[in-house]
């Protein structure tokens, strides 16, 4: 928040556009910010839904998480903006993963994506107001008496990554849900198809099925056990929280079973957060061919690549893919006590320099 407020202070334009049904409802620390950014001068919108007055949001979650600086940077991660997400201490927090990318082709077309969310004549985007008649303070102020916890919170994680920035040629794909996440022979499902040697997936979750009587599988599990059927080796980590463990465990035991069963050279496991030192696994990134990294706020749950705003990019570039080889691999060989026999926050690359067929995938 305070680096949002000092942005508004130098004369920065700042738009912020917040889910206004988030899982466990808007807390007084996020009215509290949104406050502020207010009062210094910045707009805030809510993406809503009350159907009883005609109000139909257009994504059952804005879980986007990207920023756009200046009309030539984007930043775009894993993780939401609070203590856990984005620690102010790098001993304690998620494990996810972020990149900035300097690139004129790939903010203008995530800037497109904003102000198309963004636009307040959509009856869903509704600007912060305080003691509204309909809404009060939902989408408003926090309580008077409210004072935010600036506790800065510490934890067990040795930190062994440091950001890195490369430069040079990128090939960029941004990938968005509702969208585009589900192209058969582009995005994340044609990064894994095209796949020749491994598959590295990290995930807060997957789901086993999608629960749908016209298509039961998960497409994006399926893309990478169909590429150890291929000849790949692929290796699948996920969430170990109490969040998902009894999930997890499902889908752990599902690949592993088609892999015993197959002989392939294709293995799922829980990771070990609390051998590792982190709050929680909330990644949603893949790794093919060590060379193409997806970076996103894609969890592998139907509801988030058929119902939500989420925003990914797909980067093409040896030196990054070995950057988040080398995290992934950390992760899944500090995990070997978890079934398969069962940024902390690498907010990792400055990537400059990039091309990106305008924005297309």
């Amino acid at each position: 928040m305070d680096h949002i407020i000092d942005a508004i202070k130098r004369g920065v334009n700042v738009k912020v556009l917040l889910e206004g049904d988030p899982v466990d409802g808007i807390e007084d620390d996020e009215r509290y910010i949104a406050e502020q950014i207010v009062n210094a001068g910045g707009e805030v919108r809510f993406m809503i839904n009350d159907e009883d007055r005609g109000i139909h949001d257009r994504y059952r979650y804005n879980h986007a998480k990207y920023a756009i600086l200046d009309n030539k940077s984007t930043i775009v991660m894993s993780e939401n903006w609070k203590n856990t997400g984005v620690p102010v201490n790098n001993t304690f927090g998620n494990r996810g993963w972020g990149t900035v990318i300097n690139n004129l082709n790939v903010t203008s077309y995530f800037t497109d994506v904003f102000f198309e969310d963004w636009k307040p004549e959509s009856k869903d985007s509704f600007s912060f107001t305080c003691n509204h008649p309909l809404y009060g303070n939902k989408y408003g102020c926090p309580p008077l008496d409210f004072v935010p916890n600036r506790t800065i919170l510490t934890g067990n994680y040795t930190h062994p990554f440091d950001s890195a920035k490369i430069t040079g040629a990128f090939n960029v794909s941004p990938v968005l849900s509702p969208d585009t996440s589900l192209m058969q022979t582009k995005s994340i499902i044609g990064m894994i198809n095209e796949a020749k040697k491994s598959v590295y997936v990290e995930q807060f979750y997957a789901h086993k099925n999608w629960g749908t009587i016209a298509d039961p599988k998960n497409p994006f599990l399926e893309a990478a056990i169909n590429a150890s059927r291929r000849g790949c080796e692929v290796k699948i980590l996920l969430d170990s929280s109490k969040y998902t463990k009894v999930c997890n465990e499902e889908t752990v035991e599902y690949v592993n079973e088609i892999a015993k069963k197959e002989g392939l050279n294709l293995e799922a496991k829980l990771i070990d957060n609390e051998a590792i030192g982190l709050n929680k696994t909330h990644n949603k990134g893949v790794i093919v061919d060590r060379e193409k990294v997806l970076i996103s706020s894609i969890n592998w749950g139907e509801n988030s690549a058929r119902n939500n705003r989420e925003a990914g990019v797909i980067i093409e570039n040896d030196k990054v893919g070995e950057f988040y080889t080398n995290v992934f691999l950390y992760d899944w060989n500090s995990s070997n006590n978890q079934i398969s026999n069962s940024i902390l926050h690498v907010f990792a690359i400055k990537a400059s320099n990039s091309t990106d067929p305008d924005g297309t995938i």
